[in-house]
Parts: structure tokens; sequence; C-alpha cells
């Protein structure tokens, strides 16, 4: 059977059929945080793994920037994220076998959709562990 490169592409789901958009979807993550997701959960299973980390980051330094523009009711974001999440950010770091830096984070991601009030410390600490991965994977080429 081939791979369905548009609706299921290999390089989204996990061995348990778990994709990068049901994460995105389920916390409300939105296109910064979503992409930013989506980048960190396929790193080094498509292309470049530090090009992706990159891409997540950039994603996260653009939401920053947009911060002032959040909606002025964070409470009803909460209440969705949690709301609609169907895996804990532990079942899905470990879906997508992520561990080290990079698995933290997706986990500060994460957290930035559950805890909106601290959104700004958990993206901010995800940009942390981003470059701490890039700086490991580059040390290992």
């Amino acid at each position: 059977m081939t791979a369905d490169l548009v609706n299921h592409p290999p390089h989204y789901v996990t061995e348990s059929g778990i994709e990068a958009i049901n994460v995105m979807e389920s916390y409300g993550l939105g296109l910064h945080l979503g992409n930013a997701m989506k980048y960190l959960l396929r790193a080094g299973r498509k292309g470049d793994k530090v090009e992706d980390l990159r891409k997540a980051d950039w994603y996260l330094a653009r939401w920053q920037f947009q911060l002032g523009t959040v909606a002025d009711e964070p409470d009803s974001i909460i209440a969705f994220a949690l709301g609609r999440k169907w895996r804990t950010p532990n079942q899905i770091v470990e879906a997508f076998s992520l561990s080290g830096h990079h698995r933290d984070a997706v986990l500060s991601v994460l957290s930035s959709a559950i805890h909106a009030e601290s959104a700004e410390t958990y993206v901010s600490t995800a940009r942390e562990l981003i470059a701490y991965a890039i700086a490991t994977e580059a040390d290992d080429e």
C-alpha cells in the first residue's frame, strides 16, 4: 500500500497513529504555535532536523512579536484547550519518540496552550530549548 502523502504524510504520523495536526487542533494552537509544534514533531522525520528546529523557533519568535494582539479573554483559550485535548503532553512526546531538549520544547509549547496566562514564559523556554537542541545536533554532525 502506498503512503498517502496528502492526507497522512508518514513524517507527521507516529506508529500509534497520532498525527501532528491532531495535536495542533486538540490544543487549539493556531497558526504560530501550531506551525511551531508541526516542525518540532516532525524534526528529523523529514529532511534536516536542525532546519525544522529553526523553523519552529521562527514561528515561536513570530508569536512572541505579535503577543500584543492576543485575544483579551485568555480564560476562553484555556477552557478551549483543556476541553479539546485528547492526549496529555507526555503521551504526545512519547508517541513521537522525542527526548532531551527537543522533547522539553514540545512540552513547553503545549503548556503555553493550556496555561495562556503564562504562555510567554513557556514560549521563551521553548525557544531556549530549541537553541540547545540545534547546538546539540550541530555538535553531532
